[in-house]
């Protein structure tokens, strides 16, 4: 008998899944970070940062073609991953995956009034912070400035302009494939 779930351990750039697999699991993160990237035009495009506490690949649950994202470690992490057939014969199962899917329509129609209504910089700004209540990370954000533009909707260029005003005043340290927040209070309020 498959177990409900299984614990799985990634070490830092470890594949936890690739595009075109079949699935056969959707994943829940217990510790670390995650990053879900797409492959658009030879370029991969980060879609999202998933957080502990968070599911991943949920569309997996109804629509079981060939995945079309794939998914990294950060950084150390461990996954949950909860077998298909067992969620699909366990209503009980779907609850808290529906509730989060509709946590994160809310949050994808929040950032889209963002991308419409700020400029980068307090995109960014915004985006750092969040990113910093959520995680705590304390040797920094590991993302390149194209994944930062990714999650902000701004070219690398302007996303690296608004890093280096932010880091002018003190609030950041940007490094390589880095950025280090030293004030996200100050951050949240631009």
């Amino acid at each position: 008998m498959v177990p409900v779930w299984e614990i799985r351990e990634f070490s830092r750039n470890a594949v936890i899944f690739r595009e075109k697999e079949m699935p056969e699991f959707m994943f829940r993160l217990e510790t670390g970070l995650v990053k879900i990237v797409r492959s658009i035009d030879k370029s991969m495009s980060l879609v999202r940062v998933v957080r502990p506490g968070d599911y991943f690949d949920e569309r997996a649950l109804f629509d079981r073609g060939p995945r079309r994202m794939k998914a990294l470690a950060v950084c150390d992490c461990e996954v949950t991953a909860l077998p298909l057939e067992e969620i699909h014969s366990k209503s009980g199962l779907w609850q808290p995956v529906l509730e989060q899917a509709v946590r994160r329509a809310e949050e994808a129609e929040e950032r889209a009034g963002r991308l419409a209504k700020f400029k980068v910089e307090i995109r960014l700004a915004h985006f750092l912070a969040d990113f910093v209540k959520a995680c705590c990370p304390k040797e920094g954000i590991p993302l390149s400035q194209q994944e930062l533009a990714d999650m902000v909707g701004a070219t690398r260029e302007s996303t690296c302009a608004a890093l280096k005003s932010l880091e002018k005043r003190g609030l950041v340290q940007a490094g390589r494939a880095r950025v280090i927040v030293h004030k996200p209070e100050k951050l949240r309020r631009l």
